[in-house]
């Protein structure tokens, strides 16, 4: 049943090749979004900002909040405010990168949306608290991936 909760979600697109692929990117993020929340039980309108840049943006986004000198396919910054009481809730911040999201799938034998939906499920989970530093929290993590996925006819992307 589709919801009609009403999702806040800025994009900001700073590496012109993501406007190659033709993903509806506000429809998308939002549909995304409302199934995360959904599969979490949680009916709250939600807030959040995506970043589509390069690797070099990552790399060195990485390089600030992780000390990881390399790029990587996506990054995210809780806000912390998930358990006040605003409405809409805002999540925090989601960065991607275009070309390693590009070379993974390839590497993978994914197509890049699919590769690209998966790591948006998997960027807000984190920002709803989830991890997967360890094992057990890394299962939790992933059976929900799976889950979300399988509502979105995408395939488990970790039994490929």
């Amino acid at each position: 049943m589709p919801s009609d909760r009403r999702h806040f979600i800025d994009i900001q697109i700073e590496d012109k090749a993501w406007k190659t692929i033709s993903l509806e990117h506000p429809a998308l993020f939002k549909n995304i979004l409302e199934k995360v929340a959904s599969s979490l039980d949680d009916n709250r309108q939600f807030q959040l900002n995506i970043l589509l840049t390069s690797d070099e943006k990552m790399k060195e986004l990485n390089i600030q909040f992780r000390g990881k000198d390399a790029p990587t396919n996506v990054l995210s910054f809780e806000s912390g405010l998930l358990n006040e009481k605003l409405q809409p809730v805002y999540l925090g911040d989601i960065a991607f990168g275009y070309e390693i999201i590009g070379k993974e799938a390839t590497e993978e034998k994914k197509s890049f949306e699919n590769h690209f939906i998966h790591l948006i499920v998997h960027g807000i989970l984190h920002l709803f608290g989830y991890d997967h530093i360890r094992d057990d929290q890394a299962d939790i993590m992933e059976n929900l991936e799976i889950n979300i996925l399988e509502s979105l006819q995408i395939p488990n992307p970790y039994s490929l």
